[in-house]
């Protein structure tokens, strides 16, 4: 499963929980990314996308450093920094969740083109 789709999913399972904000770790082992930089481009521009149309509250970057810890020698070694993303969901004056339906339509193995008219 590739990262959009992982995220579509989770901000799925997060709105079934009810719940009120959805958080993912953005950076991989050693602080790599854990996308290259045209996916976090499209990230970013699908997540504001998704707040200037209503479907979504907030969303917002977050870095957390931390010492890496040797279990080995017992010694603290170079910072590791960790980058999550939190997406805050919405609802409405009832509690429902705004989004009713969310899915990825063209995938890596499958493309898909479509018109925004068909919806």
């Amino acid at each position: 499963m590739d990262f959009i789709s992982q995220r579509i999913t989770s901000i799925s399972n997060g709105q079934k929980a009810s719940q009120r904000k959805v958080v993912f770790r953005l950076s991989g082992s050693a602080g790599r990314p854990a996308i290259h930089e045209g996916g976090f481009k499209l990230l970013v521009s699908s997540l504001d996308l998704l707040r200037r149309e209503g479907y979504i509250r907030a969303f917002k970057f977050s870095m957390v450093k931390r010492h890496n810890h040797n279990k080995i020698s017992g010694t603290f070694g170079a910072e590791v920094c960790a980058v999550y993303l939190t997406i805050y969901l919405k609802y409405d004056a009832i509690g429902n969740s705004v989004i009713r339906a969310i899915f990825r339509t063209s995938t890596s193995g499958r493309r898909a083109i479509i018109s925004a008219r068909s919806f």
